[in-house]
């Protein structure tokens, strides 16, 4: 929600703190900021922000937990996608929903409540190892 306010303006030095610019992006000369196209709304008495995309998550805003912490370095999607799962850029780790798991236990007593997939390479250019698990 605070980006409606910075909408349009450059993004801050202080933001990518000196840090390299992918491929995608290298020839850019501007890097200007830019808001949602949806809208977001404070729900339940805990105020959590939810966008408009998830009404009945955000109807259930004050039975959980939200974690607004979790960041990581790495700027390519792959290597960014599975250090904010699993604490490390390499594939194959434990997952943060494994250790949440571990450490509040789990109603289900039928089915594993977590499962660690490594990857599978296809051999495809045009495959990422995160989406061929």
């Amino acid at each position: 929600p605070a980006m409606q306010a910075h909408n349009g303006e450059e993004l801050p030095d202080s933001v990518r703190n000196g840090q390299r610019l992918t491929g995608m992006t290298s020839g850019q000369d501007s890097f200007p900021m830019a808001q949602s196209i949806f809208k977001f709304q404070q729900h339940g008495e805990c105020g959590h922000w939810f966008s408009e995309l998830i009404p009945h998550i955000a109807s259930n805003a004050d039975d959980m937990c939200v974690i607004k912490s979790v960041n990581t370095e790495a700027i390519n999607h792959d290597p960014a996608i599975t250090y904010i799962c699993t604490g490390h850029q390499l594939p194959g780790r434990a997952s943060l929903g494994s250790w949440l798991n571990y450490g509040l236990g789990s109603l289900n007593e039928n089915l594993p409540s977590f499962v660690v997939m490594t990857p599978s390479w296809t051999g495809r250019p045009d495959a990422q190892a995160l989406y061929n698990r």
